[in-house]
């Protein structure tokens, strides 16, 4: 189904416009992340509405959003890893906030921004080795998104414990994947 359309798209740009092979090959790509990206939220969407709980997870996507992105964290060599791996954490997240009534332990807030400091961002494939003055800026967007968060998580404290367990959870990949890449602490751009 996803080719399909993909190969429409690309069918009608070219008839549309002058494409050589490798804006070809961009645009293939792009949209079949897009399509699957969209397909993972309308099931996670799709799953959250049927366990009453899509203000949850409407916050803990967009907490995923501010800091995933920025942090590094697991990667899967196919979509369906990607898929399978993000519908997981997600339900994850989602099954454990319907089972732990009591607030948790803001001492939370600084577990993840130790790990930050320590750890984040992680390389990848796609971004390779950043500077030290990139490493630094990301860092400072980390560090003002976990302030929103937890802004936001004092003028809406319905959602702390979602949003504490969204952290926790994107923060213990993080370490799970310094551990499988047995990568040191890195301060500064400066490797312990």
């Amino acid at each position: 189904m996803c080719n399909t359309i993909v190969n429409y798209t690309v069918s009608f740009l070219k008839r549309k416009t002058v494409l050589n092979s490798d804006e070809i090959s961009i645009i293939k790509y792009q949209l079949t992340v897009v399509i699957y990206e969209l397909a993972e939220l309308i099931s996670l969407i799709i799953f959250a509405v049927i366990v009453e709980k899509l203000k949850e997870f409407i916050v803990s996507y967009f907490v995923v959003v501010l800091i995933r992105s920025r942090i590094g964290g697991i990667h899967h060599n196919s979509y369906a890893g990607c898929y399978l791996h993000t519908m997981l954490f997600f339900v994850l997240i989602i099954i454990l906030s319907m089972h732990i009534d009591k607030e948790l332990n803001n001492s939370l807030w600084i577990m993840c921004a130790i790990i930050d400091w320590l750890f984040a961002p992680l390389p990848s494939k796609n971004r390779g080795i950043l500077s030290k003055k990139t490493t630094r800026r990301i860092k400072i967007t980390i560090y003002i998104s976990m302030i929103a968060i937890f802004a936001f998580s004092l003028v809406f404290p319905d959602y702390k414990n979602i949003i504490l367990i969204t952290l926790t959870m994107i923060h213990t990949e993080l370490l799970a994947r310094c551990v499988i890449e047995r990568r040191k602490p890195c301060l500064n751009g400066y490797v312990i």
